[in-house]
């Protein structure tokens, strides 16, 4: 039985959330031929020692939480593994904190997002909770909800059993590295509103400090290569019309859904971090995927092949 084998496509389709059906063909395909292999990669490094905590990378909108959604899928069905799936956007900080970090650091910090903007010390807490316990406890999972832009309150958290074969870690900033050379804006938001550097500094101190002990607790990294950022925006479009379906079908409320204008200012926070990730940390992934516009995977290059 091979990956392109009609029993595992339809096997997929069953076994993937309600939504698999109306996924673009392109994601649909790469879910067989990316992820399944992927998968088989992960589990020649599950061990009895702890759980295999794997960081996913990618811009916004390029397919991660459907790639992690896929992962958790096989694992469990093919493997008979215990994963868990958390991406850093749960551990933002409250609209709140927040605010109180624009009134006294910079006014870009409201904005979430950006290094700087997540409770690392939670996040540090609750993966290496789930990493190095080998007893049968509860973990309480943070949600975040984009449609209010606000993290939900602790009794509608996610609680997960342990102990844990995998915790797959995702999220657009996964593995990032300071950079020497924060001087020159990279577009109109930083020229325009971060013209001391000072919004771009604090990002770069909170990579080199805690976000530096977060992603230390990575076993490996997945990253996904794009060659323009500019496809980005046109990926985080379709991903807000997808949150706003969401909020709707959940009743909930609406505040923080983005227009075209809102989310193409959104997306300048992310444009420095991203193309920093795309740059410096191929070398240090140790699955890379290259995507093309559709969102098709071009290449895969593992520093140990499954």
């Amino acid at each position: 039985m091979t990956i392109a084998d009609p029993s595992i496509q339809g096997s997929l389709a069953t076994m993937l959330p309600n939504d698999w059906a109306v996924l673009p063909q392109a994601l649909q395909q790469r879910v067989i031929e990316v992820e399944l292999p992927l998968a088989c990669w992960i589990y020649q490094r599950v061990s009895s020692q702890g759980a295999f905590l794997l960081g996913v990378n990618g811009p916004q909108g390029s397919g991660k939480s459907t790639t992690c959604e896929a992962l958790k899928v096989m694992l469990e069905h093919y493997f008979g593994l215990r994963v868990a799936v958390i991406s850093i956007d749960d551990f933002y900080l409250t609209k709140q904190q927040r605010r109180e970090l624009a009134n006294t650091c910079h006014p870009l910090l409201a904005t979430r997002g950006v290094p700087g903007t997540h409770d690392t010390k939670l996040a540090i807490e609750t993966l290496t909770r789930l990493k190095s316990s080998t007893l049968h406890e509860k973990v309480s999972l943070p949600r975040f909800n984009k449609a209010a832009d606000d993290r939900f309150p602790e009794t509608q958290w996610d609680d997960i059993a342990t102990p844990i074969d995998v915790v797959i870690f995702e999220g657009w900033c996964i593995g990032a590295v300071p950079e020497q050379d924060v001087a020159n804006a990279v577009n109109s938001l930083e020229a325009q509103e971060d013209g001391q550097c000072q919004w771009r500094n604090y990002v770069n101190s909170a990579l080199e400090s805690d976000y530096a002990k977060l992603f230390g607790l990575l076993d490996a990294l997945v990253l996904f290569q794009v060659d323009e950022f500019s496809w980005v925006l046109d990926w985080r479009k379709q991903q807000e019309l997808g949150n706003k379906e969401k909020a709707i079908q959940a009743g909930s409320d609406l505040s923080g859904i983005m227009n075209d204008a809102q989310i193409e200012r959104f997306i300048m926070h992310y444009e420095r971090v991203t193309n920093s990730c795309q740059r410096w940390l191929p070398e240090k992934a140790d699955v890379l995927i290259h995507l093309n516009k559709e969102r098709q995977a071009l290449a895969v290059n593992w520093r140990e092949k499954p």
